[in-house]
Order: structure tokens, then C-alpha cells, then sequence
């Protein structure tokens, strides 16, 4: 099944290491949430998959727990950003926010009528 890329929210750090969280949508209506980290060191990445209700519920305060393999994420919202925490397998974790704006627009693209909700 090929995904369609709705929206990529990538932060840089000091250190050259950047951070993406991706929402990637699906023909049977599923989203994975997929997050990557890219620096000297290498590249991670780890999706998880979801539906598009469960990250609806996180704009409004619901958090957000999955796990995939040995990596799990917590998104949570804080004000008026998400915030992604990652732990990976290796015991590699970073956390990443992302404006409640921004998410909530993309999301809207694959989950229109989730727009009504909040």
C-alpha cells in the first residue's frame, strides 16, 4: 500500500542533529505518525501507526501513547504545541514540538471531518 506524505515538522539542533515527525496518509483511511533523527551519528526512524481520531484527540488534550517493536511515543499537547517524545530501542530518546496550528492543518487534509471536533 503506498502512503502520501501530508506533512513533515523537522527541527535542527546545535549538535547538526536534525529531528522530523511525518504524518503519512493511507488508502484504508490509517495515518503513521513517523519520526526520524539525522546527524553525524546516523539516521533513525520509527513509524507508528495510528487513526486519524487518535491524533484528533491529541489537539484536544488526550495524549497520544503507542509503541512499535522495542520504540515507543508519547505525544502530548502542551499550550499551543505538541510535544513528540521518542524512546528507541537502543535507549536513544529525543523529544520534539511541533505548533498545534501547523499539525492540526495537515491532519485536517487526511481527516476532514475531525475538523468539527474541536
Amino acid at each position: 500500500m503506498t502512503g502520501v506524505l501530508l506533512g513533515a515538522f523537522c527541527e535542527r539542533g546545535g549538535d547538526r542533529t536534525t529531528c522530523c515527525l511525518e504524518l503519512w496518509s493511507f488508502p484504508d483511511t490509517s495515518i503513521n505518525v513517523v519520526l526520524n533523527q539525522f546527524g553525524p551519528d546516523g539516521e533513525r526512524e520509527y513509524a507508528f501507526p495510528c487513526a486519524p481520531h487518535h491524533l484528533i484527540a491529541v489537539l484536544m488534550n488526550v495524549p497520544f501513547l503507542c509503541e512499535a517493536g522495542e520504540s515507543r511515543v508519547s505525544i502530548t499537547r502542551s499550550e499551543e504545541h505538541l510535544v513528540a517524545v521518542v524512546m528507541a530501542e537502543e535507549g536513544v530518546g529525543w523529544r520534539q514540538s511541533v505548533p498545534v496550528d501547523a499539525f492540526a492543518g495537515v491532519l485536517y487534509e487526511a481527516a476532514p471531518d475531525g475538523e468539527r471536533l474541536i
